[in-house]
């Protein structure tokens, strides 16, 4: 078989992302998934039985998920490959403490709603950092405008009360002179 291959790689909001697996869980479950960019695309059929990977990492300042699936094409000689062996799911049952497999669309789901949701929380307590922040220098911003203002009220009261004993210690020195 010849190789083909097709990678799609875009910026998105997240909703737009969620929208976009949707589409492709639906593709999935329903056994065609096509994967569209630039003009070309490439239609893959996934078989009933999928290996699925799952990887999330956390660096500085970056997190990452990658969720890989695979399968042999039908004919291939690989099948035999693809069965998910008694062992195979006995490690799984014991390791996630599920009876049986997760079904794949739910596990896409999961990992997606989890991802999804850990940026939320994130981006919800940046925002209520922000908020306060903000908030807090406003009310730092008033008192400081109020001060001032106090202040330049109590300078030019200073410079009143100083002119008034100017002009009296000048009375009081021409009284002295004559």
């Amino acid at each position: 078989m010849e190789k083909k291959q097709i990678m799609f790689d875009e910026s998105m909001e997240r909703k737009q992302v969620v929208k976009y697996l949707e589409k492709m869980v639906k593709e999935l479950s329903e056994g065609k998934v096509i994967v569209k960019t630039d003009g070309e695309s490439l239609a893959i059929e996934p078989q009933d039985t999928i290996r699925l990977e799952v990887e999330a990492k956390q660096k500085k300042g970056r997190e990452r998920l990658e969720i890989e699936l695979s399968w042999p094409v039908e004919g291939s000689g690989e099948e035999e490959e693809a069965e998910v062996t008694a062992e195979e799911k006995e490690t799984h049952s014991k390791k996630h403490r599920f009876g049986k497999m997760i079904p794949l669309g739910l596990a896409l789901a999961g990992s997606l709603v989890f991802a999804a949701t850990r940026r939320m929380r994130r981006k919800s307590k940046v925002k209520k950092i922000l908020a306060k922040g903000k908030g807090e220098g406003e009310k730092l911003r008033h008192e400081g405008e109020k001060l001032i203002a106090e202040g330049e009220l109590m300078l030019e009261k200073g410079k009143h009360e100083a002119e008034k004993m100017l002009k009296k210690g000048r009375k009081a020195g021409q009284k002295v002179l004559h």
